[in-house]
Parts: structure tokens; C-alpha cells; sequence
């Protein structure tokens, strides 16, 4: 299982980071692929910060075919 490197700076922004690549432009939340979802390991996800699901995602364009957004909100529990 891959690890979310998550990190937050001074400033209040924050990094959401796996397998090198970021998924964050604003420190509070994400737009990451579920293909990269699967493989990370859930116990990384960090508390309180929206990811949104979308089918892939490039430099031009972000796919979402059925718009879908959690938050971990405790140890085994999300917001859906």
C-alpha cells in the first residue's frame, strides 16, 4: 500500500502527496484518481481534508463521470 505524504506548513497550506505526485492546489483539499485511491493505504488519508474522486486526471483535464467526495473524519470513519 502506497503512503499519503501529507504535510502542513506555517502558513496553513497543506501538501497531499502519493508516489511523488500532488494532488492539492489550495492546502484543503484534493482531486485524486481512484486508480491511485486503491492502492493507498487508508490509514494515511489525513483527518478533516476533502478529496474529491474523479475516472483520471492530466495537465488538460480532470474526468469525473459520477462526482464523489469523502473526508476522514475518524480512526475507521469517513464522511461521504
Amino acid at each position: 500500500m502506497e503512503q499519503v505524504e501529507f504535510n502542513n506548513d506555517v502558513a496553513g497550506m497543506a501538501s497531499f502527496v502519493v508516489e511523488g505526485e500532488e494532488y492539492s492546489e489550495d492546502g484543503e483539499s484534493a482531486i485524486v484518481p481512484a486508480a491511485v485511491l486503491k492502492r493507498v493505504d487508508i490509514n494515511s488519508i489525513p483527518y478533516n481534508f476533502d478529496i474529491e474522486i474523479c475516472e483520471s486526471q492530466s495537465d488538460e483535464a480532470v474526468v469525473i463521470k459520477i462526482p464523489a467526495y469523502f473526508k476522514r473524519v475518524g480512526e475507521k470513519e469517513f464522511h461521504v
